[in-house]
């Protein structure tokens, strides 16, 4: 991963993470250690076409582990496309992150070859979305 054309810092400001750039060649995140598990739930999502714009209010807050696809337009602002499944959950910890990032994998991390991107996301501090916000 890259920031301007040198190794990406997660040490760092959080602040350009749509800026940063990811090799073509690089490997899926593999299955994580048993005990730095924070959070394990399957979930289904409805049949409920939504419309929702792409990129949205969620653009620059999480980094992709691979190059992947995405379905917006060639001039980079927000499309409005409209989806067949559509869900919003909440859920907790199942025990607190041990570290200032998560990894989500919507595959379980499994397998290997999968050909989706996981999300890699910087925790921050409490905002609206928080329980405690409320």
């Amino acid at each position: 991963m890259t920031l301007d054309g040198k190794p990406f810092d997660p040490a760092g400001p959080v602040d350009r993470l749509a800026d940063v750039e990811l090799a073509e060649d690089v490997d899926s995140l593999g299955t994580p250690d048993p005990e730095t598990v924070v959070l394990d739930w399957m979930f289904d999502v409805s049949r409920e076409q939504q419309a929702m714009m792409i990129p949205g209010e969620d653009k620059g807050r999480f980094l992709l582990s691979v190059p992947y696809w995405q379905p917006s337009s060639d001039s980079g602002t927000p499309v409005s496309k409209t989806v067949e499944y559509f869900g919003t959950h909440r859920v907790e910890w199942a025990q607190r992150p041990q570290s200032e990032w998560v990894a989500v994998s919507f595959d379980g991390f499994w397998p290997a070859e999968r050909d989706s991107a996981d999300l890699i996301i910087p925790l921050s501090e409490c905002d609206d979305l928080c329980p405690s916000a409320r």
